[in-house]
């Protein structure tokens, strides 16, 4: 039954072209760490829109920096108490 629905699920994203969310995400993530399975990456450059990967990418690195610099800020308030 759930091996019905996961090739169901995956034939529909074949189907349709694209890739959803988490999913782009998920390769983002890996991409950022250096990492990824060459399943995945032929995948993401057959399936993908490369417009949506560099969103993602822009997005991610955003909230990177973000992250860091909120970081840093705790740190010296800390320091500084």
């Amino acid at each position: 039954m759930k091996e019905e629905k996961l090739h169901r699920q995956t034939e529909d994203a074949e189907t349709n072209n694209s890739l959803g969310f988490l999913t782009m995400l998920q390769s983002t993530l890996w991409a950022a760490l250096g990492v990824q399975k060459h399943e995945n990456q032929k995948r993401d450059f057959t399936h993908g829109n490369a417009y949506h990967f560099i969103y993602m990418g822009i997005g991610f690195t955003t909230f990177f920096v973000c992250t860091l610099v909120g970081i840093v800020h705790l740190v010296l308030r800390v320091i500084d108490a």
